[in-house]
This record gives structure tokens, C-alpha cells and sequence, in this order.
């Protein structure tokens, strides 16, 4: 009684329509399930991705900014020195005279140097060979040869540098910012030194802004540059009045996080006050401690989740696709199990009619066939065993039928979705192709600002950076066994005179003109030619024998005047010329770097000494004869 109820309540719906619901019910679960995976891994990959480029791209910009005070603050500092050195070349030139003593020479120096201002606490102050101060604002007559940057500074003769330093009083150490230049005749160095965060008035704006400007992160990425209160400091949008300070757009305790963590990312809700329009953002932002800076660099989010959208978009529309065809596959299902149920209905009510000549057809061999077979046997007993066994062979016929456009069938489905994995594959794949690319352009901006940190800007020759780290690599890795080494000195003959006749301009050009002109001789596998400083030059050969390296510098020598630079101010021809001091050592005989260029810049000045536009040039230290 109980069960006849039971099977009576759950027909209401019908088997095949529970079949039918059950079948879509897990597709709709698979279906969502599968459409959230894919969008979270989409959206997790992608912000890796975006913060990795942020952070790349910002570390760009701050060494740009970095780059840019330390270029501004050599060159204020070298100007310094020269100014220094004309007043002191003045004053010598006046003794030599005997205009005046020599306590009024030292005297008149002295009132004139120490009057420069450097920064708020910087000085000029002159030091000889012994390190000995014959000039300084504290410490005069003080010996300082035993600090590393006096060493250095004996080792180079002139140039820049950096160095940890607090002046008397002072309780912590600061970076100080240095130029320094030999002054031969006197034998001591002119130098000119501040704390390098004296010097932020000299660095401007536009030396950067463009370049930050300029890059684009997306389609609405981009680079800008804040103080800790948040003011805008360069921003492409702060041209038209708009963003100002960027806590009216991310809020005050988000600009106070980025204050107090100074390097790090943030994602924040960026509200446009005209509009109102919101966009999510993410921002990569470092702390630029001299000026009190913070270099940022933001992407839109929307723009970041977009892939991941289409993405979750055509998961969701095969998962549909796929719901659609388990739909149908279980509606043959369920006419499947429920037909054969169906029939045995029918024929249990024809037996009830009284017509017992009735055979139900079975084409199962499942329980609901077990049922129809035994329903069969029940009511044609007497059916002769040929037409049992013929109706068999037809069972099994039609299920071989049954069975071929099943397989047809499921052999489609699976193409199907083979070709549906072909195509992920390939927009995965154009995916990876996105990154490799723009990891390429992120190598081309590296090796473009490494190139920038190497070469000299007006010439376009390597710097003196460039050819000391040359020199200690080929010093520690590149000198073999038997090879030679070639330091040639260069210097521009007259060249102060030149600038006084024809001024600043045409000095440049005469520079450019002459570097333009070793470039070409210097272009050998071996050879390299960098500027040593002001208008001095230095060439370095390897593994070249002495005689090459005569001829080599005769034909340096003899090109220069080929150029026919114009020189009304020289004693020794009427174009510029060069005076070249060359250093040859075989491997055995090279005791350092530093000796060796000790010796070509002696050479150099032996040149100069004895008539200028001429070289001179030693072997294993001993000079040859030309």
C-alpha cells in the first residue's frame, strides 16, 4: 500500500523529467564553477603581471630623476672649479710678471675664492699632492691624505665624485658632492664641494618631464611624480588644472599609508571630481628622498580585468553550449529508461482487457529489461521458439544500430570540444606573445639609459665612467698571458684660447668634430676611445705591437689638422692640433691601470712642454725615439 503511494507521488513530475533536471542541475553547478576558476586565475595572473611592470617601469623613473641631479650638480660644481682656476691662473700669471709678491697673490686668491657660495654650507678649497690644505674654510694647513676620496682624487687628477662627510658641528654624516681639477704650475688640486641636498635648486623640471611623460603604461597608464603633502609635481593630466593634490582623489589615510611605508603599491578607487566617475587603480610608487619626492606609476584595473572578462565570458558560453547538449543527451536518456516502462503500462492494461495476444518488444538488457523479458515470458507462453529467436537476432541488430550512431555521435561531440581547446590554446598563446613583447620593450629602455650612463652627452664618446670600469675589467679578466696594453693620451692644443677667440659654441663643435674623427680611427676590435675631460682624450689598444702603435698615433696626429678647424689663438699652426703622450707596456712589464695612465698623461705633458702638435711615447717605461 505504501509503496504503491510512494511510486504514485513521484510520477506526478515523471522519471524523465527528474533525469532531465538532475542532468541540468549539475551542468549549471559545473558550469559556474569552472566560469569563476578560470576569471579568479585570470585576474590573479594579470595583477601579477601589472604590478611587475609598475614596478619596473617606476624604478626606470626614479633612476632617470637620479641621473639627471647628479649630471646637474657635476657640471655647476666643474664650472666652479674652472672659475677657480682662471682666478688662480691670473694671479700666478701676475707674479710671474712681477706686478705683484707673492703674499698678494696668495692673498688676492684667496679673498676671491673663499667669497663663492656652494649650496648653503659648501666651499672651494685648495690641496696639494702631500695632502696638505694650503686653502680651506676650517681645517687650513690640516693634512687629509689618509681619506679614501683624497686618494682617489690623486689617482684621477680631475673629476667627480661622492663621498659620506659631515663639516664641524655636524652630528650625522651626509653624501657630499665633489669636482676636483690638477693644477699643475702649482702643483695642488682645485676643489669645489657641497652636500649634494644643497644643490636642488639647480635641478629643473623639464629635464625629466617630458621623458616621464612620455610613457604610456597601457591605455591609461601612466607615470607622474608627488611630494609627501601629495601636490603634483609632474602629471600628465596637471596641465588643465586637474590633480592637484592627490588625496582629493585617493583620500587622506591612503596618502598618509604612502607616506609612512615610502616604497611600495597601492590599489585605491580613483573618483574624477568633475565627473564623478570612479575607476579602479593600482599604483607602484618610490620614495626620492633628496627632494622629498615620490616617483609613482598607475594602471586602470577595469582595463587590467577586461582580458579576464572576455575570458570568463567565452568559459561561460561553452559551459552553456555544453549545458545545452547534456539537456538533450538527457532527454534520450530518460526516453530511454522510461519508453520500456511506458509500454509495460500499456500492455498491463490490454491483459486487463482480456487480450492476452500481446508481446511487449525489449531491446534492454538492464533490470527494466529483466522486467519486460519476464512480462513476456508471463503472457506469450506459447509462442514457438523460432519466432523467440528471430525476434532476438532483430533485438541485437537494431542495438548494433543503436550502438554505431552513438558512437557517431559521441566521436562528434568530442571534435567538438577539441576544437574549442584548440582555440584557449591559441588565445593563451597570444596572451604569452603580449608579454614577451612587452618585457622587449622594457630590455630596449634599460639598454637605452645604460647606454646614456656610459657615454659622454656632448660627444658622444664613452665617459670617463665607461673607461675606468673598461680598465679594471681588462686588468682583472682580459690581460692575458703575453698580450700588450696601449693607454694614448690626448689634448687639445690651445684649447683655453680657443674658447676666448671663438667662444663656448664653436668650442663644442670643435670637440664634437675631433671625437667624430677618433670614433672612426678608433673603430678596430681592441681599440676605444672615451673623453677623459674638458678637451682631453683617452684611447686604449690592446694587444698591439709597438710599432703599430707608433704608426697608429702618427696618423692620429697628422689627421687633426686635416679637419681644418679654424685656430687664429695657436703658436704652432694656424687649425687645431693635438698633443698625444703614448704608454706601451708588454704584459710582464704592467705593474697598474693607474701607473700606466700616470705615465701616458707624463708623456702627454713632455708633448705640450716641448712645442706642442707632436707625440711622445714610451715603452715599458722608457721613451722612444720617432
Amino acid at each position: 500500500m505504501y509503496m504503491m503511494v510512494g511510486v504514485s507521488m513521484k510520477m506526478k513530475i515523471g522519471l524523465s523529467k527528474e533525469i532531465i533536471i538532475i542532468i541540468i542541475m549539475l551542468s549549471i553547478c559545473s558550469t559556474v564553477f569552472t566560469g569563476y576558476s578560470v576569471f579568479t586565475i585570470e585576474k590573479n595572473l594579470s595583477e601579477k603581471l601589472i604590478l611587475q611592470k609598475l614596478t619596473n617601469t617606476t624604478e626606470l623613473a626614479y633612476n632617470l630623476v637620479s641621473a639627471s641631479i647628479t649630471s646637474s650638480i657635476r657640471n655647476y660644481l666643474r664650472a666652479m672649479v674652472e672659475s677657480s682656476e682662471t682666478i688662480i691662473s691670473n694671479e700666478n700669471k701676475k707674479l710671474e710678471d712681477q706686478l705683484i709678491i707673492i703674499d698678494d697673490a696668495i692673498l688676492n686668491a684667496r679673498s676671491q675664492l673663499l667669497t663663492y657660495i656652494i649650496g648653503s654650507t659648501g666651499y672651494m678649497y685648495l690641496v696639494n699632492t702631500d695632502g696638505t690644505l694650503l686653502m680651506h674654510k676650517y681645517s687650513q694647513g690640516d693634512n687629509i691624505r689618509q681619506y679614501d676620496f683624497v686618494q682617489e682624487m690623486f689617482a684621477n687628477r680631475e673629476g667627480y665624485m661622492e663621498y659620506a662627510w659631515k663639516n664641524p658641528g655636524e652630528k650625522n654624516e651626509r653624501t657630499k658632492a665633489a669636482y676636483y681639477k690638477y693644477y699643475q704650475p702649482k702643483d695642488f688640486y682645485i676643489v669645489a664641494s657641497s652636500y649634494r641636498s644643497e644643490f636642488i635648486d639647480l635641478f629643473t623640471l623639464e629635464s625629466i618631464e617630458e621623458k616621464i611623460l612620455s610613457v604610456k603604461i597601457g591605455e591609461n597608464g601612466y607615470l607622474f611624480v608627488i611630494d609627501s603633502r601629495g601636490d603634483t609635481i609632474i602629471h600628465p593630466k596637471a596641465a588643465d588644472g586637474r590633480f592637484e593634490n592627490l588625496s582629493n582623489y585617493i583620500g587622506e589615510s591612503a596618502l598618509e599609508k604612502v607616506t609612512q611605508k615610502k616604497d611600495g603599491s597601492l590599489t585605491y578607487v580613483l573618483t574624477d571630481i568633475e565627473t564623478g566617475e570612479k575607476t579602479n587603480k593600482m599604483m607602484v610608487y618610490k620614495y626620492f628622498k633628496e627632494f622629498d619626492w615620490y616617483v609613482c606609476s598607475s594602471a586602470d584595473l577595469d582595463e587590467l580585468y577586461a582580458s579576464a572578462k572576455d575570458t570568463s565570458l567565452l568559459v561561460g558560453f561553452s559551459m552553456l553550449m555544453i549545458l545545452l547538449i547534456f539537456s538533450w543527451i538527457g532527454v534520450k536518456i530518460s526516453g530511454r529508461l522510461v519508453n520500456p516502462i511506458i509500454q509495460l503500462r500499456n500492455a498491463s492494461r490490454e491483459i486487463s482487457y482480456g487480450n492476452y495476444d500481446l508481446v511487449t518488444k525489449n531491446k534492454r538488457k538492464d533490470e527494466i529489461g529483466e522486467l519486460t523479458q519476464s512480462f513476456n515470458t508471463m503472457v506469450v507462453k506459447t509462442t514457438n521458439y523460432i519466432s523467440e529467436l528471430k525476434e532476438v537476432n532483430t533485438e541485437y541488430n537494431d542495438a548494433n544500430i543503436n550502438l554505431e550512431k552513438t558512437i557517431h555521435k559521441r566521436t562528434e561531440e568530442l571534435a567538438d570540444k577539441n576544437k574549442r581547446l584548440e582555440e584557449e590554446v591559441v588565445m593563451r598563446q597570444k596572451t604569452e606573445n603580449l608579454l614577451v613583447e612587452q618585457n622587449k620593450e622594457l630590455e630596449k629602455v634599460q639598454v637605452s639609459l645604460e647606454k646614456l650612463s656610459q657615454t659622454d652627452s656632448l660627444t658622444g664618446l664613452y665617459n670617463r665612467h665607461y673607461l675606468n670600469s673598461y680598465l679594471e675589467n681588462v686588468w682583472k679578466n682580459e690581460l692575458k698571458e703575453g698580450m700588450s696594453l696601449s693607454i694614448i693620451m690626448m689634448d687639445i692644443d690651445y684649447f683655453k684660447g680657443f674658447n676666448d677667440t671663438y667662444g663656448h659654441v664653436l668650442g663644442d663643435y670643435c670637440l664634437k668634430k675631433i671625437a667624430t674623427s677618433l670614433i672612426e680611427q678608433f673603430n678596430k676590435e681592441g681599440y676605444i676611445i672615451s673623453r677623459f675631460g674638458g678637451e682631453e682624450f683617452c684611447g686604449v689598444v690592446l694587444n698591439e705591437n709597438i710599432d703599430t702603435i707608433v704608426a697608429f698615433t702618427k696618423e692620429v696626429l697628422s689627421s687633426i689638422p686635416k679637419l681644418k678647424i679654424p685656430h687664429s689663438n695657436s703658436s704652432v699652426n694656424d687649425f687645431v692640433t693635438l698633443s698625444i703622450g703614448v704608454a706601451h707596456f708588454d704584459n710582464q712589464e704592467l705593474m697598474s691601470i693607474r701607473k700606466a695612465i700616470e705615465i701616458a698623461d707624463l708623456a702627454l705633458y713632455t708633448a705640450k712642454d716641448d712645442g706642442r702638435n707632436q707625440m711622445k711615447v714610451t715603452h715599458n717605461k722608457k721613451q722612444v725615439r720617432i
